[in-house]
This record gives C-alpha cells, sequence and structure tokens, in this order.
C-alpha cells in the first residue's frame, strides 16, 4: 500500500584504516580515508576475491559479460575469471551480485555507495562525513586509552596497597618484637632490684 512504512537506509561509516605507532609512552594513530557504505539496516555483503572464489564459473562469466571486462576467450581456468574481475573492481567496475539483484533496495545502496564520491561533489555535506567518522574513532582510541589506563591504574593500585599492608604488618612486628626486648629488660631489671 501507499501508507506503508518507509523504507530506510543508513549511511555509516563501514572501513576506517589506521595506523598506529607508539614511542616510549606515546601512542600515534593516523587515520586513513573514511569508507562510507549505504545500507538497508543490514551491511551490504563484501564482493572481493574470497567471495568471488565461491561463485560459479557460470556466474563469474556472466558478471564479467555484464561488465563488458572479459573477452570471450577459450577455456579460461576458474581463476583467471577471478583475477578478471578483481582487475575489473580495481579499475572502478561495479559487481552486482545476481542474488542481491532483486532486492532494490539493496541495488540503489550498492550503487549510491559506489558512485558516493561522485555525489559527494554535488552534495558536500556527504562528503563531511568522512572527517565525522574520523573524528568519532579518534574518541574510540582516546576511551580504549582510557580505560586501559585505568585498569592499570586500579592493579597498581591494588598492588601498593598490597605491599603496603605487607610493609605495615613488618613494621608493627619489628617494633613488636623491639617492644618486648625492652619489657623484658625492664621486668628483668625491676625482678633484680626487687
Amino acid at each position: 500500500e501507499a501508507w506503508e512504512t518507509a523504507a530506510r537506509l543508513m549511511l555509516e561509516c563501514s572501513k576506517l584504516p589506521y595506523w598506529q605507532r607508539v614511542d616510549g609512552s606515546v601512542l600515534e594513530v593516523r587515520f586513513g580515508q573514511a569508507k562510507l557504505e549505504l545500507h538497508p539496516g543490514k551491511p551490504l555483503r563484501e564482493l572481493n576475491e574470497e567471495e568471488f572464489r565461491t561463485w560459479s564459473v557460470g556466474k563469474l562469466r556472466k558478471t564479467l559479460k555484464l561488465l563488458k571486462a572479459h573477452q570471450e576467450l577459450p577455456a579460461l581456468e576458474k581463476e583467471d575469471l577471478v583475477q578478471a574481475l578483481l582487475q575489473a573492481v580495481q579499475e572502478g567496475a561495479l559487481v552486482e551480485d545476481e542474488e542481491e539483484m532483486g532486492d532494490p533496495l539493496v541495488r540503489f545502496s550498492r550503487q549510491f555507495s559506489h558512485q558516493l564520491a561522485n555525489i559527494s561533489e554535488a552534495w558536500p555535506v556527504l562528503g563531511r562525513l568522512g572527517p565525522i567518522c574520523n573524528a568519532r574513532a579518534a574518541g574510540m582510541v582516546l576511551r580504549m586509552q582510557l580505560d586501559q589506563m585505568s585498569g592499570m591504574a586500579e592493579q597498581q593500585k591494588v598492588n601498593i596497597k598490597a605491599n603496603a599492608e605487607a610493609h605495615q604488618a613488618a613494621m608493627i612486628a619489628e617494633q613488636t618484637e623491639g617492644w618486648r626486648s625492652t619489657l623484658g629488660e625492664v621486668h628483668q631489671q625491676f625482678l633484680r632490684d626487687m
């Protein structure tokens, strides 16, 4: 019906490459370009080499034919088809899985995600989402560092408390022994004087 609940699409940061380096007590984290992805509530399947290897030879040929990235060669091995498909993807081709073609939201999401760089030129507000992802990731790194430091501080606090209690017990024992020997000498002196 026309009054049904509208479909919802989510634009989220699906990948954010980062590099970290520790120099003494300093942690340096650098973030790469965020990869934004539009999806209908469930992240899109990653169409990569691992996924392509699960496809049948017929499916690989059909996909390459749709991309026009592969001239029909006689008796290519599956590995050659996978490599040709990977090369087409690296050259910027949009690969769609025939299982996804039946769902218009998934198909739109994949096409939108693929064209996001071009769309961001027309709508700069979409391009600003990448730095927001970076800021969120930086906040998460700081939160992890804070949690790690809090955990270490808590462990150090337990260790210091245990050491303090052991030191206190040793001092009490040493003073008790000193007082006992002093009181013993006083007692002996008192008995002699009597």
